[in-house]
């Protein structure tokens, strides 16, 4: 990662915490997911994923405002997998996503993890970029994988000895 990544996650993640999801999360991680996403999970799925009923992790950055983003990922070593990653409009452009996918990475990498994976929509330009400044790069393409719109879906990786 970059000095000037770093540094904007270093200072987002100064007046952030991070920790698993509770219930008590649910409202304010449902609101992020509808305003980000088009086709946003169902509540009901949201909840099953922070108790724990599904095979991946939920975790929150929290501020004074309260849920500012969230994380979901799987961790089967050797190998990660972040399957979304949304920070509330307010939030964004501020450092708040470069510190969750820095804290991702921490977590994996104490985990054994040596490579992550992801997919991010073909226009999400934004995203793309914050993946790109973190060190991931581009392996694949999966065609026609957004069920919402059938948009194409770019498959990155990051891997670390």
């Amino acid at each position: 990662m970059n000095t000037a990544w770093s540094d904007a996650a270093a200072s987002a993640a100064a007046r952030l915490s991070f920790r698993a999801a509770t219930l008590d999360d649910l409202d304010g991680v449902m609101r992020i997911e509808r305003a980000c996403f088009d086709a946003p999970w169902p509540r009901s799925v949201m909840a099953d994923e922070i108790r724990g009923l599904g095979c991946s992790r939920l975790e929150v950055a929290v501020d004074a405002g309260g849920v500012a983003g969230f994380m979901i990922f799987q961790v089967i070593p050797p190998e990660a997998h972040l399957i979304n990653l949304a920070v509330t409009p307010g939030d964004q452009r501020r450092g708040v996503g470069r510190a969750l996918l820095e804290r991702l990475l921490d977590v994996v990498r104490d985990e054994g993890v040596t490579t992550v994976f992801l997919e991010v929509r073909a226009s999400n330009l934004v995203a793309q970029r914050l993946y790109a400044e973190a060190g991931f790069e581009r392996i694949d393409v999966r065609r026609g994988y957004y069920a919402d719109n059938g948009e194409d879906a770019l498959v990155l990786s990051l891997r670390w000895d």
